[in-house]
């Protein structure tokens, strides 16, 4: 049952010090091993802060890349291209889409598409191997104090770009669902 519809098991993520407090097998997204691919990053997310600085709370661990939220904002940032977006009211469940390609980069929100940025050439992705040999093609979830809740649900990577019709259908569907205890009587 989506979160969207009140779901109680959702992931809740913790703040952590100086490191992220998830962390997903990145799957070559944004970063080198992938840099000629599409990507898709998918999730259901609801989230309460007051904070007043950016604060990043999708995307990999060994660059500075992703999603933040900053104030009534979200921004994509991907190398030296920033996008910005007002959302106004935050504690709202939205459906998320990060869709990333060769030179482009994009972020869907309920289906609809709100930020786009041109990825520079040379834009540097993080190598999949660190010069101390650990492996670095990992996308981190990151909570802060001033963030005190984020929950996730359906956390999906795509090896190609949602076209927004289908991430609009998605967002529809997961307000329709019925009833869990309908759901599980069938």
């Amino acid at each position: 049952v989506p979160m969207v519809y009140g779901a109680s098991n959702v992931t809740r993520v913790k703040p952590m010090t100086d490191a992220p407090s998830i962390v997903i097998p990145g799957n070559g997204v944004l970063n080198s091993k992938g840099r000629y691919g599409s990507y898709t990053i998918e999730t259901w997310i609801r989230v309460d802060h007051s904070a007043t600085g950016s604060r990043r709370i999708i995307g990999p661990v060994a660059s500075d890349d992703g999603i933040y939220l900053d104030g009534p904002f979200i921004k994509l940032k991907v190398g030296d291209s920033v996008g910005a977006h007002f959302m106004g009211e935050w504690f709202r469940p939205i459906l998320l889409n990060l869709r990333v390609a060769e030179d482009s980069a994009s972020l869907l929100v309920n289906g609809e598409e709100v930020i786009s940025i041109t990825i520079a050439p040379s834009t540097a992705y993080p190598e999949v191997l660190s010069d101390t040999g650990k492996e670095q093609d990992w996308i981190g979830i990151y909570a802060y104090a001033d963030v005190p809740l984020i929950e996730m649900d359906c956390f999906a990577i795509y090896s190609y770009l949602v076209p927004a019709i289908v991430a609009k259908r998605r967002f529809g569907y997961g307000q329709a669902v019925e009833f869990p205890e309908n759901v599980n009587s069938a």
